[in-house]
C-alpha cells in the first residue's frame, strides 16, 4: 500500500532543502520512493507544472496551498495503491508506479472508481459504492497529469503504448470478475473480505520463528528465488537491492542508465565494463567478493585474518562485504555471511551455467534479470504452501534481519556477563541494545536512527514482556485462586 508522508521540521534547518516544508511525498508499498511522482507532486506544489496534462505554465503560477497539495498526494497514491494490488488486475499481476501505462489508468483504474469497486465504501461494506463523478475526473486529471509530466522528463518511457484491443478487454473483464468473486465470497462466508492488499507494519505482528522460517525457505523453489530471499534475511537488503546489487566479477556488464528502473550513481558512464570487485570504485558498486576470498575464509586451519587476503599480502579490505546502491540513491556496505556468499557461488557456477552472457547473478527462467514481481509471486506461492496465518514478504525478511541479529547479539553480551537467555536484565538489553542498532542502522540503509529505534523498542518489549508474565504465572500458581 503506497503511504503519504510529509517532511519533519528538521529539513528547515538545511537551506537546499527548506523548500520542501509543506510538501508531501510518497513511498510505495516496497518501501521505495517513486522519485518521478515525488518530483511532480514538488514542481506542481511550487507553481511549475499546470494542472492541464501536466504542462509548464505559460505565465507563473501561485504555488499551492496545503489541502490541494495533499489532495494531490494522496489521488496519486491511491493509484500506486491499485497498482500494487493483483486482485484489482489479475491479468496484469503487481504494477510497480513507473510500469503503469496510460490504458492501465483509463481503462482499467477509472472503470474500478465509477462503477465504485475501488472505494473506501466498497471495502468495508463489500457494496459497489461508485465516487462522485467529479471525483473520478480529478482522480484521473491528476493521474494524467502526473504521469505525463514524468515522460517528458525521462523518468518513465512508452506511457501511451497500448496493447491489442483484445487484451484490453480481457484485462478489464478479468477485473470485474475478481471484484464480484470478492462480492461472492462476502454473501458466502457473512464476513468482509478484503481486496486491497493493505501492507502491514512487520512491528504490528509477531515476529516469525525460526521453525517458521525454516519451514518457509524450505518451501520457496530451490536456485534464485531461495537465495534471494535468505540474502534478504541474512543481510537486511532489500529486494531490489538484492536483484540489482547481485553482480559477478569478471563479467562485461552496461549499466541500465534508466533512472526510472533504478538509481544511477553519477560515475557510471553506461558503457560495457569488465567488472571486478572493489570496495574504492564506484564504478564497481554490486560486484560481489571472488570465490577464492569466501574458500579460503571457510578452509579449516587456514588462520585466515579478515583484513588480509589469502597468499598475496596485499590489503583487500573486509573480504565478505562489498558496496551497494540503495534508496535515495545511498551507497552502504553490505556484509555477506561466508556460507551464504559460497552458496551464491555454487549457484553461479552450476544451476545459472546457462545464463553466462549476463552479469546479474539472479535470473529468471528465461535468462533475464529476476524482477521483483517473480520474487513477489515465489513469496506468495511459499506462504501459500505452508499455509501459515502469518505472511512472509520481502519487508518482513528486513524486520526479521534486525530483530534477530539485535537477540544473538544481546544474547552473546550477556553470556560474556554471565546471564543466561532468561537472566538478562532489561537494563542490560537497553543499554546494549542501542549500541548494535548503530550496526542494524548501516546495514538497513536507514538515514536516521528513529527508523531503526522501532526494532529494539520491539525486541525489549517483547523479552520483558515474556519475563514478567512468566513472574504473573508464578504468582497466580502460588495465590491458588478457584477456577
Amino acid at each position: 500500500m503506497a503511504t503519504v508522508h510529509w517532511p519533519g521540521n528538521e529539513v528547515a534547518r538545511v537551506p537546499k532543502r527548506a523548500h520542501l516544508i509543506g510538501v508531501p511525498f510518497i513511498m510505495t508499498g516496497e518501501e521505495e520512493f517513486p522519485d518521478g511522482i515525488n518530483a511532480f507532486i514538488l514542481e506542481r506544489a511550487r507553481g511549475k507544472v499546470s494542472a492541464l496534462h501536466g504542462a509548464a505554465p505559460r505565465v507563473r503560477l501561485r504555488p499551492l496551498d496545503r489541502e490541494a497539495r495533499r489532495k494531490i498526494a494522496y489521488n496519486l497514491a491511491d493509484l500506486l495503491t491499485w497498482g500494487e494490488t493483483e486482485r484489482a488486475h489479475p491479468t496484469q499481476g503487481s504494477i510497480r508506479w513507473d510500469q503503469l501505462k496510460s490504458w492501465h489508468i483509463l481503462e482499467m483504474y477509472q472503470d474500478a472508481l465509477i462503477r465504485g469497486y475501488w472505494s473506501e465504501n466498497f471495502f468495508r461494506t463489500k457494496s459497489p459504492s461508485p465516487i462522485a463523478p467529479e471525483t473520478v475526473r480529478t482522480k484521473i486529471s491528476h493521474a494524467l497529469g502526473c504521469f505525463k509530466w514524468m515522460a517528458d522528463n525521462g523518468f518513465v518511457t512508452n506511457f501511451d503504448y497500448e496493447p491489442a484491443l483484445q487484451t484490453i478487454t480481457l484485462s478489464k473483464d478479468a477485473c470485474l470478475l475478481s471484484y464480484r468473486r470478492e462480492l461472492q465470497q462476502a454473501v458466502t462466508n457473512s464476513v468482509p473480505v478484503a481486496a486491497r492488499a493493505f501492507r502491514k507494519s512487520p512491528g504490528d505482528q509477531p515476529l516469525p520463528t525460526l521453525p517458521h522460517l525454516h519451514a518457509f525457505f524450505s518451501a520457496l523453489p530451490t536456485g534464485p528465488h531461495r537465495l534471494i530471499a535468505l540474502q534478504m534475511f541474512e543481510t537486511g537488503m532489500r529486494a531490489m537491492e538484492v536483484i540489482e546489487n547481485t553482480l559477478i566479477p569478471g563479467r562485461v556488464h552496461q549499466r541500465c542508465m534508466d533512472r526510472s528502473k533504478w538509481h544511477v550513481h553519477p560515475s557510471w558512464s553506461g558503457q560495457p565494463l569488465t567488472l571486478q570487485w572493489s570496495l574504492g570504485d564506484d564504478r564497481m558498486i554490486g560486484v560481489i567478493p571472488p570465490l577464492e576470498m569466501v574458500e579460503w575464509k571457510l578452509r579449516p586451519g587456514s588462520g585466515w585474518d579478515r583484513r588480509s587476503s589469502p597468499g598475496s599480502g596485499l590489503d583487500y579490505g573486509y573480504q565478505c562485504d562489498y558496496r551497494i546502491i540503495g534508496k535515495g540513491p545511498k551507497v552502504r556496505l553490505a556484509h555477506l555471511p561466508p556460507k551464504l556468499l559460497l552458496a551464491i557461488w555454487a549457484y553461479i557456477n552450476g544451476a545459472r551455467r546457462s545464463g553466462e552472457g549476463s552479469a546479474h547473478v539472479y535470473l529468471n527462467r528465461f535468462q533475464q534479470k529476476m524482477s521483483y514481481h517473480a520474487v513477489w509471486e515465489a513469496f506468495n506461492a511459499a506462504n501459500h504452501a505452508i499455509k501459515s496465518p502469518l505472511r512472509l514478504t520481502p519487508h518482513v525478511m528486513r524486520h526479521a534481519y534486525a530483530c534477530y541479529f539485535l537477540e544473538a547479539a544481546i544474547i552473546k553480551a550477556g553470556q560474556d556477563r554471565g546471564y543466561d537467555r532468561n537472566s538478562i536484565p532489561p537494563e542490560f538489553i537497553l543499554e546494549h541494545g542501542s549500541t548494535v542498532l548503530l550496526t542494524i542502522q548501516s546495514d538497513l540503509g536507514h538515514s536516521e536512527a528513529k527508523s531503526t529505534k522501532k526494532y529494539l523498542e520491539q525486541v525489549a518489549k517483547g523479552w520483558i514482556r515474556m519475563s514478567a508474565h512468566q513472574t504473573w504465572n508464578q504468582f497466580l500458581d502460588e495465590v491458588q485462586l478457584d477456577v
